[in-house]
């Protein structure tokens, strides 16, 4: 049985390499995808810079269920796409993240 996928969201101003001592402690029990979120790494000149935009793209390179995994704007954008999509996300873990600040009116 293939073991199950885990996306793992990193911080701002962090890449999916953030995660690199986390992928190695999860072994062969999951496995990893880190990416690098819109305006950060690999993805630093991706267009537009939107939460709409970024859930699109995790959900592109997901399978069709996965364990999800946000540090901080990681850990909103998770949150903002588990629920978008609650129907592919099996687990979710946030760390250091908060729902942000409600807008005044």
């Amino acid at each position: 049985m293939a073991p199950e996928t885990i996306v793992l969201l990193h911080g701002f101003t962090q890449t999916g390499h953030s995660w690199e001592p986390t992928i190695a402690a999860l072994g062969e029990r999951y496995r990893a995808l880190a990416p690098d979120l819109r305006g950060h790494g690999s993805a630093a000149g991706s267009r537009p810079v939107d939460v709409a935009s970024v859930r699109a793209d995790v959900l592109a390179l997901a399978p069709r269920r996965f364990a999800l995994a946000g540090y901080s704007m990681g850990g909103r954008i998770a949150l903002s796409l588990a629920l978008a999509a609650p129907e592919r996300i099996a687990r979710l873990a946030l760390v250091g993240a908060s729902p942000g600040i409600a807008a005044a009116g």
